[in-house]
Formats: C-alpha cells, sequence, structure tokens
C-alpha cells in the first residue's frame, strides 16, 4: 500500500490543515485514519497494486465508509 498523508509543524501551512484526529492522541482513531487513507490512495493512484492486494476484514469495514472524522476531545 502507499503512505498515508504526511503532516508536520506548524499546524497549518498555505492553507493546509493538520487533520485534528492527528493532533487528538486517540492512537486507535489515528491509526484507523492512516490506514483508511492508505487504503484510497493505493485504490486511486495505483489500480496495479490494487488489484494484486488482500483486504482483511477490518480493510473492508473501512473501505465501506466515506473519510473518516473524529471529534477531537479537549
Amino acid at each position: 500500500l502507499l503512505e498515508h498523508p504526511q503532516y508536520t509543524l506548524p499546524r497549518e501551512f498555505r492553507g493546509w490543515r493538520v487533520p485534528d484526529i492527528l493532533l487528538s492522541g486517540h492512537h486507535e482513531q489515528i491509526r484507523k485514519w492512516r490506514r483508511w487513507h492508505r487504503l484510497m490512495r493505493t485504490k486511486e493512484r495505483r489500480p496495479d497494486l490494487w488489484q494484486q492486494f488482500q483486504p482483511t476484514p477490518e480493510d473492508l469495514e473501512l473501505l465501506q465508509q466515506e473519510e473518516p472524522h473524529y471529534e477531537a476531545e479537549p
């Protein structure tokens, strides 16, 4: 699979913001967010790799969702 989007400081740069979930500290939600983006990037950009990919049951569940949005708790 291709990599998920990568972010660094500052939190906002030229109109691009780091997604709140990545700043939240919720490791499981961050893992799912990253996995969803890896799956979607590969599917969209590398159909040759996608055809060879064997998704896990969790991957299949994630693929049924739109982009995961998680609310960061204070």
